[in-house]
């Protein structure tokens, strides 16, 4: 069956934190750091252990963040939301994922499917940058489940108006690529811009999709 629509995870595919920005910037917030800023993006960002709570939507970013706070941070609690809104800004889209996105928009139904917390739509609102290339979000903290949980594929698909057979899953975690395929959902790991666009097109011709005429 010819692809309808293609699901894409957000962080680290559709869009990165460019960490060179977010270093540079913490140098004018080095006094407030009770932690080097590499190891608090890290431990405290991409690895903070109430992450899954976040994910499922039990407690928010702003509730979590205050918590860290009196470990992470000596200066005043304005300085540390602002530099949280710095990290948040840091966020963009690739040039090759952009001009892919772009030539997809419009031929095919386009869907990001995140494990993110409660205010990442409102955020994703005010930057259209990032979320005007999707015709539905799908937020695992909306619907209290995550990746790979099969369910929130099915409703990802559904509300694409496609189905398994006529929808391809693009994600970086393998974890949540082989649930997709046991589920039926035809994916690409991704693994850098040019990888999945050499990949996503090769489906898409296999299965009667539109060539990829963006792949260099």
């Amino acid at each position: 069956m010819a692809t309808e629509a293609i699901l894409f995870d957000f962080d680290g595919v559709v869009a990165s934190v460019d960490l060179d920005a977010v270093f540079s910037l913490a140098r004018s917030y080095e006094p407030h750091f009770l932690v080097p800023p590499p190891r608090l993006i890290a431990e405290h960002f991409y690895d903070n252990p109430r992450n899954p709570e976040l994910d499922l939507g039990l407690t928010t970013v702003e509730a979590v963040r205050e918590a860290m706070r009196p470990a992470l941070w000596r200066g005043p609690r304005e300085e540390w939301l602002a530099w949280w809104q710095a990290v948040e800004d840091a966020y963009a889209v690739p040039p090759g994922m952009a001009e892919l996105l772009s030539w997809l928009r419009g031929r095919y139904r386009l869907g990001m499917l995140t494990d993110n917390h409660l205010g990442f739509r409102r955020w994703l609102q005010d930057r259209p940058d990032i979320g005007g290339y999707f015709d539905v979000v799908v937020c695992s903290a909306e619907e209290g489940l995550k990746k790979p949980e099969e369910s929130l594929f099915l409703r990802a698909v559904e509300r694409l108006g496609a189905t398994l057979a006529t929808t391809v899953y693009v994600d970086n975690d393998p974890r949540n690529v082989y649930a997709a395929r046991r589920l039926g959902l035809r994916s690409v790991h991704f693994r850098s811009v040019e990888q999945a666009r050499e990949e996503l097109g090769a489906l898409l011709q296999d299965h009667g999709g539109r060539e990829l005429s963006c792949t260099r």
